[in-house]
């Protein structure tokens, strides 16, 4: 699961941007404007962009050079005193689905997650990112999305490394036919 704090809003669920302003100012009256419109930004993406089942979720883990890749679930508010206590009120489950290096992302998705300290729409069409796999039900966070990338890192290796022209030939032949399917499949 993800989560956003603003744990004193109370449940945003069916609301609409006024009425979430209003929740907000209320709960947090000290706010300058410039802060009430950033953190508005992060709360309606969280609460109202992101669409369940459609959307992919990407987490950079900072201690660690991968990204955390899944596919979003519907927005919940949980009040309960702990999530309350922790600021976790605000969630989305995920169904993660890959552990992906940061170095195996396209550009312009290591743009996205480069000094992104929160939630960010990607400015490109979703086929660009090359991240449809995970929409795959046999990708899981399992180890299939690990034997994945093991396979498309044994391919990299053969194509540039490797003595033998045949075996570069097939790997780079190998490499074209998965992207020509992605590609098709954005069609």
């Amino acid at each position: 699961m993800v989560c956003i704090g603003y744990p004193a809003i109370g449940s945003l669920e069916g609301k609409r941007k006024e009425e979430t302003r209003a929740m907000y100012v209320e709960a947090y009256p000290d706010d300058e404007s410039a802060q009430i419109r950033f953190h508005l930004g992060v709360i309606n993406a969280f609460v109202n962009t992101i669409v369940a089942e459609r959307d992919l979720i990407l987490v950079e883990d900072k201690s660690d050079p991968v990204t955390y890749v899944g596919i979003a679930g519907e927005y919940e508010y949980v009040g309960d005193t702990e999530s309350v206590r922790l600021g976790l009120t605000h969630r989305r489950h995920v169904d993660w689905r890959a552990k992906v290096p940061k170095s195996d992302l396209v550009p312009e998705v290591q743009e996205l997650l480069r000094n992104r300290p929160t939630i960010t729409q990607f400015k490109y069409p979703q086929s660009v990112a090359m991240l449809d796999w995970v929409f795959d039900t046999e990708a899981k966070l399992d180890g299939t999305a690990d034997l994945v990338h093991q396979a498309l890192e044994v391919l990299k290796d053969d194509m540039g490394q490797t003595e033998d022209p045949l075996r570069r030939t097939l790997a780079a032949w190998q490499s074209y036919a998965n992207l020509r399917r992605l590609a098709d499949r954005d069609h």
